[in-house]
């Protein structure tokens, strides 16, 4: 299983990418990013409660004592209800889905294994079940709605056939 917090399901949901990765992976989510994420009206949050519902992502419950833990968390480490997200994944030890900057400082900190939107383009990438092209089009769309260094941006370039150096 995968626990998301709710940068990750947007990103994934906005770019076309989370139903097919539902259909491959189990997703599980707290409570507190079911509602980050359907919050709004649009398309993405719309996806992402229509999965939820079908229960391709699961709602997983926080116990108490894990809500003490996740509250500690957004102390100490400035960040939000991805904090509920990370303590489940710190807990069960499931691989985490973010793109929180201060979430992948704290899977740093705490040795919890974590992945990013752009970790699934290129998986799908190298899987052969998106072109060159249809990659390069999503990881710009990742670009525009994302927060990622131009170093981040060139690294996925280059593992899409683009023109970084950067390959390994």
């Amino acid at each position: 299983m995968i626990i998301f917090d709710a940068s990750t399901l947007i990103l994934l949901a906005k770019v076309g990418l989370l139903r097919d990765l539902t259909s491959r992976v189990e997703i599980g989510i707290p409570p507190q990013i079911k509602g980050e994420c359907i919050r709004g009206v649009t398309t993405d949050a719309r996806l992402i409660e229509q999965l939820v519902e079908q229960d391709n992502i699961r709602i997983l419950k926080v116990d108490e004592e894990e809500t003490g833990e996740a509250e500690r968390l957004k102390e100490e480490f400035s960040i939000g209800e991805e904090a509920y997200a990370l303590q489940l994944a710190k807990e069960e030890g499931f691989l985490f889905a973010t793109d929180d900057k201060a979430a992948i400082k704290a899977c740093k900190v705490f040795g919890v294994k974590f992945t990013t939107a752009i970790d699934f383009l290129i998986r799908v990438y190298e899987r052969e079940e998106l072109g060159k092209e249809m990659a390069r089009e999503k990881l710009a769309q990742l670009e525009k709605y994302g927060r990622y260094s131009s170093s981040i941006i060139e690294y996925a370039k280059g593992k899409l056939g683009g023109e970084s150096d950067e390959d390994d």
